[in-house]
């Protein structure tokens, strides 16, 4: 019974002790998941999008025309594919 308890009371003493190490890490760096989200997802010049004069799948269509091959969502304003139920 004994071991148990001493059991016990060893693992809660390690989550107490690795949540106080998360937090100090966590008030020293919060910056840190913003750095390495934004650098992940940086974007290189060489791989940005070329302006079109139309607009892609997804795109907003409120002042461009969609590209061929897609219709403006009157709901969403955006660029979808055409279907049977958006004529």
């Amino acid at each position: 019974m004994v071991n148990m308890k001493a059991s016990m009371f060893l693992t809660f003493a390690g989550l107490v002790l690795l949540f106080v190490v998360c937090y100090a890490s966590e008030s020293e760096e919060k910056e840190f998941p913003k750095e390495m989200l934004s650098s992940i997802f940086a974007v290189d010049n060489d791989f940005k999008q070329e302006e079109r004069d139309c607009a892609g799948y997804m795109r907003e269509c409120k002042e461009k025309l969609c590209c061929s091959g897609y219709v403006c969502s009157s709901r969403w304003k955006w660029c979808v594919l055409p279907a049977p139920w958006r004529r």
